[in-house]
């Protein structure tokens, strides 16, 4: 008997809310050195996802890409007299690997990255991608077996908020994806269900997630107003301010002071708002997908309350129409004035995903498509629901 023995290295992929699409789907190609008998596939669709104007994007979780390196080993084993085929197998294992890089792109220009803002996730074309771009220096070591995860997952579609300290993180999460920012450390807490590591205060669970802000940088000694936010502050500068209704924070860029959300606890300043109040989630954003659409608000208080007013605001700026702080009874709503909605002609966009994994072992790459659609709205409606959450529709001037 004559043995031949020949070996095959990859990359086998597995993507969660997807199939295999394109040709692969219709037609596998064979491959009679792969364990599978045909051709990895590294062409895949995720479920459709509908943009949305306002709550923010609709939440997506557990979109992610898996990769792991394989070895295929096919066997033959022929008749020395006869010289036919006795056996012919191929058999696939999972050696240990070093992952080197592995990055996660799409083909959309926009890219909602914040620089200045540390707990803001990334988000490209819309939704927040956990990259593993920045692998420490000789890469990651896995297992055998060991898949390598890019995209989005439950612990990286987050609800950022603020709390003074520690102490007031709530004894209770919105939702199990609440991220809360100390602003007494700048340290970062996530939620968690007795998840091993969890740090308990008033009978819940936080995991710390480390420094998302320089504490130096923080300033939680609230002004009145933002009036006194001082022009000479260094740019990162975080600044609390209690405005009457709840604390919010405020950053220092080079344009001025920018909002970047409410504080989510109590202490010595009134909080009576509904909470959460400010949402960055994995989600499309509608004006970045839709890039033919013209949407402009103009900010709520402007004018005397709002020392860095400039006009109108486009939401591809802010991501979506505000809808907090909002209290009817109160007259307290969350913009002055809807002043443009022009909608995207187009009922769907295409996103392309492209995913490389390089290893020890092996490297390879898959493509995802994801078509995100218009959100089914009635946009008269839409523009009625919008104004009536606004000061001047309700004849308050200021």
């Amino acid at each position: 008997m004559a043995i031949s023995i020949t070996t095959v290295t990859g990359i086998e992929w597995y993507v969660n809310k997807g199939e295999v699409a394109g040709e692969e789907a219709l037609n596998p190609t064979p491959d009679p050195n792969s364990a599978t008998g045909f051709v990895n596939p590294t062409e895949f669709q995720w479920e459709d996802a509908t943009a949305r104007l306002i709550e923010g994007p609709e939440q997506l979780v557990d979109f992610y890409i898996q990769g792991r390196a394989y070895i295929d080993t096919r066997t033959i084993i022929t008749d020395d007299v006869t010289g036919g085929v006795v056996s012919d197998s191929v058999a696939r294992t999972y050696p240990a690997y070093v992952v080197t890089e592995m990055t996660l792109n799409s083909d959309h220009p926009a890219d909602w990255t914040d620089p200045n803002n540390p707990v803001k996730p990334k988000q490209q074309c819309g939704p927040v991608l956990y990259k593993q771009n920045d692998l420490p220096e000789g890469g990651i070591a896995m297992n055998g077996g060991g898949y390598t995860r890019v995209g989005l997952s439950p612990t990286n579609s987050r609800t950022s908020g603020f709390v003074l300290t520690k102490a007031n993180l709530p004894d209770f999460s919105p939702n199990i994806e609440t991220f809360l920012v100390d602003l007494e450390t700048g340290r970062g807490y996530i939620w968690v269900d007795s998840r091993p590591g969890a740090v308990e205060y008033n009978g819940s669970e936080w995991t710390n997630t480390g420094l998302a802000k320089n504490p130096d940088d923080i300033n939680t000694d609230a002004l009145d107003s933002i009036d006194d936010l001082p022009e000479d502050a260094e740019n990162g500068t975080w600044q609390l301010v209690n405005n009457g209704v709840y604390g919010t924070v405020y950053e220092k860029r080079d344009d001025g002071w920018f909002n970047i959300g409410p504080l989510q606890a109590g202490g010595t300043f009134p909080f009576n708002m509904p909470q959460p109040t400010q949402v960055y989630i994995g989600g499309y954003i509608y004006s970045l997908v839709f890039d033919r659409s013209d949407f402009y608000y103009v900010p709520r208080l402007s004018g005397g309350y709002q020392s860095t007013y400039e006009g109108e605001i486009s939401i591809t700026e802010t991501g979506w129409f505000p809808d907090q702080p909002h209290d009817a009874e109160r007259n307290i709503y969350p913009m002055d004035s809807v002043t443009k909605v022009k909608p995207d002609g187009r009922e769907n966009v295409t996103i392309t995903y492209t995913c490389i994994l390089r290893t020890s072992v092996a490297s390879g790459a898959c493509t995802v498509i994801q078509d995100v659609y218009q959100p089914t709205y009635d946009w008269g409606d839409l523009i009625q629901q919008l104004l009536d959450k606004t000061y001047f529709a309700h004849g308050i001037y200021h």
